[in-house]
């Protein structure tokens, strides 16, 4: 019976969900720079038997991402309006709507679950019809670094991280809040994610004040560590890696 109720436990809890905890192949690249063997090692490490041969334990920036927006958005009065862009792998509109704020989802792909305190619009944030100047919060976390780069196959091909960012201003409130969390390091653009530096973080977030910018560094697959609030020297990265430093900001909108 144990075993039963286990198979039925499965399904509802999306496997798309993005826990912070995961399995890796040590070194291995994944999508257009992934060899035969590095793809036929992904999929037999899932088979239970022998998935300990082939992975070891990995804790995402998410163990950091996602505290850090809980924490500040809980800054703010219960009852305020909180925009996620990127929601649908996410637990925290849930954890947020939960404790007594207006939760807006809104993301390309479809979110799983339902709460009095969410709405979910399943639409482009660039095509989105929400009313101007409505939320006190908007945040983004791990996401904005996707945009425009082709991995996702339902977004447009000429969306851009800065056409998000006008969306973000226009939809906060005077003065509302934005926190954004973003891979860290020298200027990379891959097929998946782009890496900010400090320059494009600011040309990115020019109509916003800078109220705080914690910076955390990535020390193995399962330790991360938080390295200040001043721009750090970077170390050398490993052959598989494209950054190892994770920033998370608060900024407030200015009036233009």
């Amino acid at each position: 019976m144990k075993k039963v109720l286990k198979f039925f436990w499965k399904g509802l809890v999306p496997e798309g969900f993005n826990y912070p905890y995961t399995r890796v192949i040590s070194n291995a690249f994944y999508g257009k720079k992934a060899t035969l063997r590095q793809n036929a090692l992904f999929v037999i490490g899932f088979l239970p038997v022998i998935r300990n041969f082939f992975l070891k334990p990995s804790v995402s920036e998410r163990i950091i991402e996602d505290p850090f927006v809980l924490s500040q958005v809980q800054k703010l009065p219960k009852g305020s309006k909180v925009l996620d862009f990127g929601c649908f792998s996410s637990m925290v509109p849930l954890q947020l709507a939960s404790i007594g704020y207006r939760v807006t989802g809104i993301d390309l792909y479809n979110y799983p679950y339902t709460h009095p305190n969410f709405i979910f619009h399943n639409q482009d944030i660039l095509d989105n019809k929400l009313k101007s100047k409505s939320y006190d919060c908007i945040y983004a976390i791990s996401s904005l670094e996707h945009v425009g780069r082709g991995w996702y196959e339902k977004e447009r091909k000429n969306a851009t991280d800065v056409a998000v960012v006008e969306q973000f201003y226009r939809l906060l409130k005077p003065g509302g809040t934005l926190l954004v969390t973003l891979p860290f390091g020298k200027l990379i653009q891959t097929p998946y994610m782009k890496v900010y530096d400090l320059n494009t973080f600011k040309k990115l977030f020019k109509d916003f004040k800078v109220r705080l910018i914690e910076y955390y560094l990535k020390r193995s697959e399962v330790i991360w560590s938080y390295a200040g609030i001043n721009s750090p020297k970077l170390p050398e990265l490993k052959k598989s890696e494209i950054f190892n430093y994770v920033i998370c900001t608060r900024l407030t909108k200015t009036d233009h």
